[in-house]
């Protein structure tokens, strides 16, 4: 549909309302994420400000503009954009019980009226949104990621490689310069040149745009003065063989 167009896709991610998300659906216990490596991982680049996506309505209208997507009333700000009679918009499926990935869809949903798309919501249990957006029955869904190893390449080979992209998040995303980028990575063995691919890759990323890159979220975690052994372990939960009470 509509999003398979990257000028489209750009568009979208001009159009979240990123600020307000991390202030009033995080209370500000989360920052912005701006692509698939995290910050504080080896491979991050913090983006110029030119090289980020931020709430940018006027830009957002200004790319589907001079992509050829129309006002259907005729009248810039009224109605939806059309063109070749396919209307702006797509479905985006909630998982059940997540109640910020909720406000996070209800608040896009009100964002993207401003450029004439059309977000269509719906709420689903977890296992059924993943099988739902696996076999294309469906176009977005609103989800996360969580590091399995402390690397890069558990990211971006995950979420942006072809022969993944489509299995996990059903993104059906194919590049092959990004595909080209991740392999060269992987056998990189020298750690200045591993990250000048990544800063790549993570440009690449920016201009297709393949996915909204909303929050990375700040871990708490509440402990008792009596307990000691705790460490913070950013892949694995809590370690409690290691905590003791004393007292």
């Amino acid at each position: 549909g509509p999003m398979a167009e990257k000028a489209v896709r750009q568009a979208v991610s001009y159009a979240f309302p990123y600020d307000d998300v991390l202030k009033y659906v995080y209370n500000g216990y989360a920052i912005r994420s701006t692509g698939a490596i995290p910050s504080g991982m080896f491979g991050y680049v913090d983006p110029a400000a030119d090289k980020k996506y931020a709430y940018d309505i006027d830009k957002a209208n200004a790319i589907l503009d001079a992509a050829g997507w129309t006002w259907s009333s005729g009248r810039p700000g009224v109605g939806y954009r059309t063109k070749d009679g396919v209307k702006l918009g797509m479905d985006a499926l909630v998982p059940s019980g997540e109640e910020v990935k909720m406000q996070e869809a209800l608040l896009f949903q009100s964002s993207l009226t401003k450029i004439g798309f059309n977000l269509r919501i719906s709420e689903i249990a977890y296992a059924m949104m993943y099988r739902t957006v696996r076999n294309h029955e469906t176009d977005s869904i609103f989800s996360g990621w969580l590091p399995d190893y402390a690397d890069p390449d558990n990211y971006v080979d995950a979420i942006l490689a072809s022969w993944n992209a489509d299995p996990i998040y059903g993104a059906s995303y194919n590049n092959p310069d990004m595909d080209a980028l991740i392999k060269a990575a992987k056998s990189e063995a020298d750690v200045a040149k591993r990250a000048a691919i990544y800063k790549q890759l993570q440009e690449l990323s920016f201009e297709d745009a393949p996915y909204v890159w909303v929050a990375q979220r700040s871990n708490i975690t509440v402990l008792n003065n009596s307990i000691t052994g705790y460490y913070y372990n950013p892949i694995l939960p809590i370690n409690f063989a290691a905590l003791s009470k004393e007292g």
